[in-house]
């Protein structure tokens, strides 16, 4: 059952908006790490693992990051849905764009897009885009 809410260790307690969580779910996807949990190991779904598995395969790779953003946001949200692209800009570098359209338990639509550029060292930049359009004009642009 989709929940719509998230527990934060910040001030902010519990995050019950549906905009804060779709942004939470994200970045959370985007910043962990597959080794920052004992207990959890193997299941700790996360970018920097899918990116290292699919390193040689741009194609996988985005197949792969859209399947873990559906089942991740189908958690909290009634309806999901991703898009993913991948250019690769220079060997084992990549530039991720993700849009991610959520509709919550109010069947409200919420979206958020982000560009995020990968390589074997990690994440280097997380980039906030308006809609789609610009993020897939801006990868286009790197």
């Amino acid at each position: 059952m989709a929940t719509g809410t998230i527990p934060s260790l910040t001030q902010e307690g519990w995050i019950t908006s549906s905009k804060d969580t779709l942004a939470y779910v994200l970045a959370h996807y985007i910043l962990s790490d597959a080794q920052q949990s004992i207990a959890y190991r193997g299941n700790v779904t996360n970018l920097p693992e899918t990116y290292y598995l699919h390193i040689n395969d741009p194609t996988a790779m985005a197949s792969a990051i859209k399947s873990d953003l559906e089942r991740l946001l189908g958690a909290y949200f009634v309806t999901s849905d991703v898009v993913t692209d991948v250019k690769e800009l220079t060997a084992k570098k990549y530039a991720i764009l993700i849009y991610a359209t959520v509709i919550d338990k109010d069947n409200i639509k919420h979206e958020l897009t982000r560009i995020t550029e990968a390589n074997s060292a990690g994440i280097r930049n997380i980039i906030a885009m308006n809609n789609y359009g610009d993020g897939l004009a801006h990868l286009n642009s790197i």
